[in-house]
């Protein structure tokens, strides 16, 4: 698998997208263009740095999670819908966690 879909509301539409750059490591890009109904370009590169994994966590109620893997440390992503095809987001653990399990019962989140 070389894609990997974000999504934090009905799912016609990813928020985001991550996808395995030339290194075998993650990406995560944001919307650049939305082109029509379910159809977005992906060109926005959220972070400067890649990932060794990517976990993404989807609802389509509002809210997501995604666990990301930075030099073998775990943190979190917290992916909100704001009315807008590109959502929220923002940062709710840096990556100190050596294990995602670890991670998402320390930081106590409703994830499922």
């Amino acid at each position: 698998m070389n894609e990997k879909m974000i999504y934090c509301h009905d799912g016609s539409l990813a928020a985001m997208k991550a996808v395995k750059n030339k290194s075998k490591r993650w990406d995560l890009l944001g919307i650049s263009e939305v082109m029509g109904m379910g159809n977005a370009k992906y060109e926005k590169k959220l972070f400067d740095f890649d990932f060794t994994e990517i976990e993404p966590m989807n609802s389509y109620d509002g809210i997501s999670y995604v666990g990301l893997n930075k030099n073998k440390k775990w943190g979190l992503m917290e992916v909100k819908d704001n009315r807008t095809p590109q959502c929220e987001w923002k940062l709710i653990a840096d990556f100190v966690y050596d294990e995602i399990d670890v991670m998402l019962s320390e930081i106590k989140t409703d994830i499922e």
